[in-house]
């Protein structure tokens, strides 16, 4: 949300819950919900359930920005990018505190510096100059010129 309002102050976000992690059809109803609402845009954090959501995107003929891995071969005229999210990355860097000693069982945040997250291509769906300044926005971030606010919940 913090970054939508940094380009476009009067951005709506809206957040919807559906429950499940792994029911396709639930999330497609939201999905085609949220594209009757007139939504631009539609980003997921669904794992599987995430398919419906990108069929939905694809069906409606919205923009999509998928989660995990590169979504884009879903739906390739439709989902700009994906949030790279590596689990591999994360076992690595922990199993490595766990091998040094310094595991904490706390909470942990990984950003864009820590290889654990990351953005996708945009698969020649984004003009050049838009990803330039999403790349300058990646680079001030990973730099820690440019510091992301932290809400646990997402609709603040």
């Amino acid at each position: 949300k913090a970054g939508a309002q940094s380009v476009r102050p009067d951005v709506e976000v809206t957040v919807v819950y559906i429950g499940s992690f792994d029911d396709v059809t639930k999330a497609k109803e939201a999905a085609l919900a949220q594209a009757s609402a007139g939504v631009d845009v539609l980003f997921h954090i669904a794992d599987a359930a995430g398919l419906g959501i990108i069929q939905a995107i694809e069906e409606q003929n919205i923009w999509g920005i998928g989660w995990g891995i590169d979504q884009n071969s879903l739906a390739p005229k439709n989902i700009i990018s994906s949030l790279i999210s590596s689990g591999a990355e994360l076992l690595v860097q922990d199993v490595a505190k766990v091998v040094d000693g310094t595991w904490t069982g706390e909470v942990r945040l990984y950003g864009l510096s820590t290889g654990v997250v990351g953005i996708a291509d945009y698969h020649g769906l984004v003009p050049a100059d838009v990803a330039a300044k999403v790349e300058e926005a990646r680079q001030k971030i990973v730099s820690g010129e440019l510091e992301i606010p932290y809400s646990a919940t997402p609709s603040e």
